[in-house]
């Protein structure tokens, strides 16, 4: 719907702005104004939990996405704890810059414990030597101020939205809606951060997208995972942003400790 070009967007928004303000209306349950105003919850922490290693191995094993459940049930192996779906032990990101693979872990007392430790584990079949880096830790979001915020989310890696169902079982959204974005958002960005105050108070308005539906390998066994690429362009309220802001460290949305969810985000 949109190309690069800031200013046809800025145009298109213009002339629709009246929607948006409806949409709003009707997702908040009152007025512009209070929801413009709805101030972030505290968090009272500098950095976010856990934090952030490289993984080397030795011999080196190039890994490419299409094969990253290798490199998951690897790491799932040498953290010794369950990978629990609803709320993951740790995400996989190539780190910018490289073409390895890094994790970060939520939990403090386990990063602390694999940060610059060597183990040694198996990868299709073959023993591997495998190195942790020193443990980086991802500062905490600036505040947002109350008020609206338009920003544009691009995915670094394809984006899984995915609700969970009472069965135990996920259902995948392809076609992204603010509705989505906000279930996904609230249910597993908090969990992972221990953060409270959140539910109840996300927003968020979808201005425009232009994604694709990729069915994405990730090796093994499993399945082909479906999921989003591309941009999408949002108008949200202070708590939104900094949600998104840590997702921007952490990863967003389902299937993390494979590899997907990694956003950019920019003011629109």
């Amino acid at each position: 719907m949109f190309s690069n070009d800031k200013a046809k967007f800025e145009r298109w928004y213009e002339s629709n702005k009246h929607v948006h303000a409806m949409v709003i209306r009707h997702q908040s349950g009152h007025g512009v104004d209070r929801w413009f105003d709805c101030q972030c919850p505290p968090y009272r922490r500098d950095t976010l939990p856990g934090g952030a290693m490289a993984i080397t191995m030795s011999p080196d094993v190039e890994i490419a996405h299409e094969a990253i459940s290798g490199l998951h049930g690897l790491v799932t192996a040498l953290t010794g704890v369950p990978h629990d779906p609803k709320t993951p032990v740790f995400s996989l990101f190539n780190p910018p810059g490289t073409s390895g693979w890094a994790c970060y872990i939520a939990s403090d007392e386990l990063a602390k414990q694999m940060a610059k430790s060597e183990r040694n584990g198996h990868i299709w079949g073959h023993e591997v030597a495998v190195r942790f880096g020193p443990l980086f830790r991802f500062r905490c979001p600036p505040t947002p101020e109350p008020r609206a915020h338009d920003i544009r989310v691009d995915t670094i890696s394809p984006l899984v939205i995915r609700a969970s169902l009472r069965n135990g079982q996920h259902r995948t959204y392809t076609d992204l809606q603010a509705s989505n974005l906000v279930s996904t958002l609230g249910a597993w960005t908090p969990r992972r951060i221990l953060a409270d105050g959140f539910s109840g108070n996300l927003s968020i308005v979808l201005l425009g997208k232009q994604t694709n539906v990729v069915t994405q390998p990730i090796g093994g066994t499993r399945n082909p995972v479906l999921s989003v690429t591309g941009s999408f362009w949002l108008r949200v309220n202070a708590p939104t942003l900094w949600l998104l802001r840590v997702a921007e460290r952490i990863g967003l949305g389902g299937r993390t400790a494979f590899g997907f969810g990694r956003i950019r985000i920019e003011a629109a």
